[in-house]
This record gives structure tokens, sequence and C-alpha cells, in this order.
């Protein structure tokens, strides 16, 4: 059976207890590796036998002990029949067939039915199933009594529904929900597909996920003082980075589309400063046809002579990633120019841009403007924060990205920005690499 969620979720002390063991946890693993065939306890042994050692008593102890807790289910003998016409076999005789069991929050809650004879046994929770304060629970269904949260939850549920219909008939996504629709795989205990079930919850949540990180919650959070300026911070960050990595999971296809060769191209590095990595420098350049390059290179392949206005001369592979074009370099793919014919600009050399005038893109820019204001954000160990700046034409606000800056900035400092770009999903302005210094004071 495939997972699509690591972990177990245990409701007790003593369901850990009742796996916290070898014996227990290799025959669990061996029935849910069977899953949805049962198997007998001799079955499970001569599977494990050889790599463990275990004599039969072991496992049909360890099977007891997870019968007991409701991770595994003894097959009555109806359903051993039916199992035997499934798998085209004749009836073992054999007394004891267990199948690995879980259950989902419906199965759960009938676990607690007033009436017996629809009560079902207490099994363990699946993968992404988790069970909640009472307290809670009884506070949720209070709020169910108002019609329009039950007429929103409604909307909300059918919308959800239409979404896991897509993906249940995605060609691509089916390759990972490999078992949904097959008979075969429903559980001869419950009646349930435990696989597609787990990978629908997993999928269930995963639309959480990307709720929870979109900028819209976050400012969500902020509004309703859930987030502190240092919250807000952090899941900022986290919203853009989980941005970049979901352009950057494109298919390969897509990937090698993207990538290409630039052969011999010269560029002029108009800012440097920290990279990625503790043993990076990284940089930002500018090329003959007018466009920003973002560069990472290994201090150890560094020259002295790497530096503000430096012409180089790069040849390798760049990478568009999150609306930018990146190159790292490597071992002799990049060399320092001596003979500058000027075609490139000096950074002094760079049009300046209006604020008006910087379109909602990842273009890069230079601008020159004034501190009319000081943002403060709360940052552990430093000062930090984002600076309003001001031309004739407008203002933005603008993340310094280093802390000594935003301290050393004044407001009514003039100051010349280089690689600022508009990030279109918060608003925000910041320049290219965040650690790359391209502010300087006008004097």
């Amino acid at each position: 059976m495939n997972k699509y969620i690591i972990g177990v979720y245990f409701r007790s002390k003593e369901q850990v207890e009742s796996i916290k063991n070898d014996p227990e946890q290799l025959i669990l693993d061996n029935l849910k590796n069977a899953y949805p065939r049962a198997k007998t306890a001799t079955s499970v042994w001569e599977d494990l036998k050889e790599d463990t050692g275990f004599v039969p008593s072991t496992i049909y102890k360890g099977i007891e002990n997870l019968e007991r807790r409701h991770f595994v289910r003894k097959l009555s003998r109806h359903q051993k029949r039916d199992a035997a016409l499934r798998e085209d076999r004749e009836p073992d005789n054999r007394p004891q067939f267990y199948i690995s069991e879980q259950a989902d929050n419906t199965m759960h809650l009938l676990s607690t039915h007033t009436d017996p004879n629809k009560r079902l046994p207490e099994y363990w929770l699946a993968p992404g199933y988790v069970e909640y304060n009472e307290e809670f629970s009884k506070e949720w269904n209070d709020l169910l009594s108002n019609r329009s949260i039950e007429d929103l939850l409604h909307t909300i549920s059918k919308q959800v529904l239409q979404f896991l219909r897509f993906i249940l008939e995605s060609n691509e996504i089916r390759k990972i929900g490999s078992s949904a629709g097959r008979s075969s795989m429903h559980c001869m205990n419950c009646g349930v597909d435990h696989e597609t079930r787990n990978f629908l919850r997993a999928i269930s949540l995963k639309i959480l996920d990307h709720i929870e990180i979109s900028p819209d919650y976050i400012r969500f959070l902020r509004d309703n003082n859930i987030l502190n300026n240092l919250g807000y911070e952090i899941y900022e960050e986290a919203s853009k980075y989980n941005t970049q990595l979901l352009k950057s999971s494109s298919s390969k296809e897509t990937a090698a589309k993207e990538k290409k060769v630039l052969s011999s191209i010269v560029l002029r590095i108009v800012a440097v400063g920290e990279g990625m990595r503790a043993d990076t420098t990284g940089f930002l350049a500018l090329s003959s046809d007018g466009s920003y390059i973002i560069g990472e290179i290994d201090n150890s392949l560094k020259s002295k002579d790497m530096k503000e206005d430096t012409l180089v001369e790069y040849t390798g592979s760049s990478q568009i990633f999150s609306g930018s074009t990146t190159i790292e370099v490597v071992k002799d793919s990049m060399s320092i120019l001596h003979e500058d014919d000027g075609s490139i600009p000096t950074r002094a050399a760079i049009p300046i841009t209006s604020i008006s005038s910087i379109k909602g893109d990842t273009e890069y820019y230079r601008v020159s403007a004034e501190v009319v204001r000081k943002k403060e954000m709360n940052y552990p160990s430093r000062e930090y924060g984002n600076i309003v700046i001001k031309d004739s034409t407008g203002e933005i606000e603008y993340a310094t990205g280093a802390g000594d800056t935003y301290r050393k900035l004044k407001v009514g400092d003039r100051i010349d920005l280089i690689g600022i770009c508009h990030l279109v999903d918060n608003g925000f302005f910041f320049h290219g690499p965040r650690s790359i210094e391209t502010i300087r004071l006008i004097e």
C-alpha cells in the first residue's frame, strides 16, 4: 500500500506502548504491505524469520497485542471465504487471518455509537486523521447550528469535492494514487479502499497547506493580530519561498526549455555581497541587452578583482528561477576581462527609473529617492525593517534586506538603489538577492 503521509497518530500512551517494540512494528508493516490481502500469523512469521530470527510464539504474541489495541483485525469465517474467492484459491482452514485496519474520523465516530449493534471497534486512526478535544468538538457542533455557517461549509464542500473529483480523473496524479477505483483494493473488514482514502486525505491536507501559506491567509493572520511583526516577516518569507519551490518544481520538459547555455556572455557586475550559503558570494550583474542576472560563486573560485563595475565573461547555463535569470559559477566558467569597450554601462551610468514607471513584474531597476519613513520590524538580535522611499513621481515600500543597512539609514537620506524589483503577490518592492547590498547614500 502506497504511503502519502509520513508517521502515525497515537490517541493514547497505551497505543504507543503497543508498537514500540520491534516485533509489533515489523508485524504491522508486514500486514500493511500485504493490504488488501489478509495473512495468517504463520505466513507473517515465514516472511520475518530469516531476517529477525523470531520464533512463531513471538509473532503470535505480537499479533495478539496488536489486535487487542485494534491495529489489526481477525477476519470472520465468511470474510475468509470471500478472501479465498477474491484471490482465486481454495479456502484455508487455518482459523486466523489478519488484516491491517485503519479508521478515518467517520469510522471513529461509530466507535462511540450508543447502539452496540452499530458500534465499531476503536481502530487506530489512519495517517492524517486526529482526535479532537471533547469541548472543542462540542463547540464546533454548536457552531454548525448557525445556518449561515452551515451554508458556507456546504459551498466549501462542493468546491473541495469538485477539486477531488478532478484529481481522481487526472492521469498524472493517478500515477501516485494508482489504486483509485479498483474494487480489489477494498478492505475485507470495513469495505474501504484504505490507500485511496489516505490519498484523498493527503490531497485535502495539501489544500489546507496551500491556503495557510498564501499571502491572503498570512495577511488575515496579521490583521487579526495572530502574527506580530516578526511572525509576519517569517510567514511572508515562507510564502515567497514556497512560490519559488512551486515554480522550480515544474516538469523536466519545462525546466529544460527554461535552461539554456549562455555562450561566452559578457556581464558587468553592479553589486556584490553575501551568497545564499556562508561559503559563497552573491552578485548582481548587467548584460549587454540591459537585463539583470543574479549570480552565485564559491568563495574558493572568487577572484580578488571581482568587485563592482568589473567586467566578466561567463560560459555556462542559466536558469529562470522565480522570474529571474540566475547563474551558478563553477570552476573555469567565469573569467575577469581587463579590456572594457564601454558597451555595458557602469553602475553610475545605468539610467535612473522614476518610481511611477516601475512595472508590476520581476524586472530590475535603478532608482534615486529619499527615505521618508522607516518601518521597524521585530527580529532576533538585530534591528531590521523596511523603508518607504519617495521621488517626485511617487513612493514605494522597500525591504532593505540587511539589518546594518536599515540601522544606518535615516529619514531624509538620499539613496541610490540598483536592482529594485516589484513582487506582485505582496506589493512590496525588493532588490533581487536580498543579501547583496545595493543601496548607496547620495552625498
